[in-house]
C-alpha cells in the first residue's frame, strides 16, 4: 500500500524563466517570425521572449 501525504496548498506557480535557448534555434525563429512563417504560438512566446510589443520597423537580425 502506498502511503500518500495529506493535500497540501499549493502555492501559485510563478511564470518559467528560461535560463539558456540553442542560438540557432532562436535565430531560426526570428527569420521565420520577419517572414511570417512562424505558427502564432511561436510567435507568442518569440514577443514575449525579446519583449516585442508592436511589429518592429526594421529587422530583428543584422543583415537580415
Amino acid at each position: 500500500m502506498l502511503h500518500t501525504a495529506p493535500d497540501k496548498p499549493q502555492a501559485p506557480r510563478l511564470p518559467h524563466r528560461i535560463n539558456w535557448i540553442n542560438t540557432p534555434i532562436l535565430i531560426e525563429a526570428i527569420e521565420c517570425y520577419e517572414q511570417g512563417r512562424l505558427p502564432r504560438s511561436l510567435t507568442l512566446w518569440l514577443k514575449t521572449l525579446l519583449e516585442i510589443e508592436a511589429p518592429p520597423p526594421g529587422p530583428l537580425l543584422a543583415g537580415g
